[in-house]
């Protein structure tokens, strides 16, 4: 199954969130619909081609990088098998076709459309990421106006806990105080990373109606969506893409 964004849709994208499994499948590595690159390549090969059916994309057209909670942004050209071995955590497509993805299993999968262009950007958004400013390198080298955005299934505030350190580190990121949703006496906090995300979106010019979230909380969502919070090394990776459509 696949999960979409109405605010994509409606700007012409081609886009999706992967999400729940054939036959209502709990999620698990090795399940099909998981994304992780240390699958075998035969059935790894096969769901990019399900899923790009699904959505509407070529998978030899599929861009990815090595993620590593960083801010380094890549384009969609060359040869994705070489760009997949690049460390980088977003993903900038501008040809015609190309498709921009990350892969998550609680962090956050940002997709970014800028109708004017046809460009699209695909951001791998966890909290390292988010303090280190993953969205504002990907929007810099996206470099559109009048941009559109879904924030993806990903760990909700309900399963977010974090020390009170890196939930006060997020929302001085942010600048946003309200993303730590509430603090405990022996060191620890819950923070809302969709709305971090969100705050940073907003902080770059994005309309708060322009954003979209999409899907609900990866750790509850047992059914539904793979966690690594919840599964550890265990958790597949769930896979958020976009097809750029040109100028």
């Amino acid at each position: 199954m696949v999960e979409r964004a109405a605010n994509l849709t409606k700007a012409g994208f081609f886009h999706g969130f992967s999400a729940s499994l054939p036959g209502g499948e709990a999620p698990r590595r090795g399940a099909s619909a998981d994304f992780a690159l240390g699958r075998d390549p035969g059935s790894l090969a096969s769901d990019y081609a399900a899923l790009g059916a699904a959505v509407g994309f070529d998978a030899a057209r599929l861009y990815q990088v090595k993620q590593v909670h960083g801010t380094k942004t890549h384009l969609a050209e060359g040869d994705p098998r070489e760009v997949v071995a690049c460390e980088g955590d977003a993903v900038v497509a501008r040809s015609d076709g190309a498709v921009a993805g990350v892969r998550v299993a609680d962090c956050v999968p940002v997709l970014v459309a800028c109708p004017s262009l046809g460009a699209a950007a695909a951001i791998h958004a966890g909290w390292r990421g988010v303090v280190r400013g993953v969205v504002p390198a990907a929007l810099e080298l996206l470099a559109g106006r009048g941009l559109v955005a879904a924030i993806g299934p990903s760990i909700g505030a309900c399963c977010f806990e974090v020390s009170i350190e890196v939930g006060e580190e997020i929302a001085s990121a942010v600048d946003d105080e309200a993303v730590i949703v509430a603090r405990y006496g022996e060191g620890k906090a819950k923070v809302d990373l969709r709305r971090a995300v969100r705050a940073q979106l907003r902080g770059l010019g994005l309309a708060d109606d322009a954003i979209e979230d999409v899907g609900g909380c990866s750790v509850c969502g047992r059914d539904r969506y793979h966690s690594y919070r919840r599964d550890g090394d265990e958790s597949g990776r769930m896979l958020a893409v976009i097809v750029a459509r040109g100028g």
